[in-house]
């Protein structure tokens, strides 16, 4: 079952609550209200196909799903998952590497992805390496932990979540929160990211692998908490709260600050440093 509904309107001048989305990918049709489908090269590719959403490779390239038109804000706590298989064959080339993948990024190409695939030992000879790792540096400057872990199922879920108040990222294979992180991020989202809005999306890529049908997919996306906001995929003047109108809603935001002068009086809480 796929949805994101509007489910009431807060006054007239406010944005609508959203539910919060999921995707069992089982009607095998890319659900168009919620995703974008990005796709790097025609030699990978995700389709919706045997209920459940296969990455597929006839050796290179890379494919994504994210978030069409939403995203969860940055300034309440949020978790959101997804099931995945990813089986690599006892033979292929060496030095050659796949995943499929789970991200989250802030709409400027800043990353942080959790992944599960398998890679080669680069000494000549193909194996079975699984890992799950995170992208290091999101953005430019900005260290973020990663390493490889080791795993011995095919099969598993990939966790994403979040605490606002501390502001820190939690990636996990096991469950969400501090308790079963994996890797800890603490300082990006409202730190580096500025408190944008942030942008699930997920899929894979390989890099010389032939990925058949059932070799690697992924299934269940689910936001478990969260507030979901509108994303505007258009550069509007005026639309200050990116609902992609301008209305009573931006007057709004604009009166709050009316007359605040943030060289007289800098310690006013609207006066952020940019």
């Amino acid at each position: 079952m796929k949805k994101i509904i509007i489910i009431c309107m807060m006054t007239a001048i406010t944005s609508a609550v959203y539910a919060l989305p999921s995707d069992n990918f089982d009607n095998n049709s890319m659900d168009p209200s919620l995703w974008h489908l990005y796709q790097v090269d025609i030699n990978a590719w995700v389709s919706e196909t045997n209920q459940r959403l296969e990455l597929r490779s006839t050796g290179g390239g890379a494919a994504i799903y994210y978030a069409k038109g939403w995203g969860l804000s940055a300034t309440n706590d949020f978790s959101f998952k997804i099931d995945f298989h990813f089986f690599r064959p006892s033979s292929g080339p060496a030095d050659t590497d796949a995943s499929v993948q789970f991200c989250i990024n802030n709409g400027f190409s800043n990353d942080v992805i959790i992944e599960a695939g398998c890679g080669s030992t680069g000494e000549g000879t193909a194996y079975h390496s699984f890992f799950y790792s995170s992208i290091e540096n999101p953005i430019e400057g900005t260290e973020v932990p990663k390493g490889e872990k080791e795993r011995n199922t095919d099969n598993g879920t990939l966790y994403i979540s979040y605490d606002a108040s501390e502001d820190v990222l939690y990636l996990s294979d096991i469950g969400y929160g501090s308790e079963n992180a994996w890797v800890t991020i603490p300082g990006l989202v409202q730190g580096e990211w500025g408190n944008n809005a942030l942008i699930p999306s997920f899929g894979g890529w390989s890099d010389g692998i032939v990925l058949n049908s059932g070799d690697a997919y992924l299934d269940n996306f689910v936001v478990d908490s969260g507030t979901i906001v509108q994303i505007c995929e258009y550069a509007l003047a005026g639309d200050l709260n990116n609902d992609c109108k301008v209305n009573f809603g931006d007057f709004a935001i604009m009166a709050e600050n009316w007359l605040i002068d943030c060289y007289a009086n800098p310690s006013d809480p609207a006066c952020v440093s940019k």
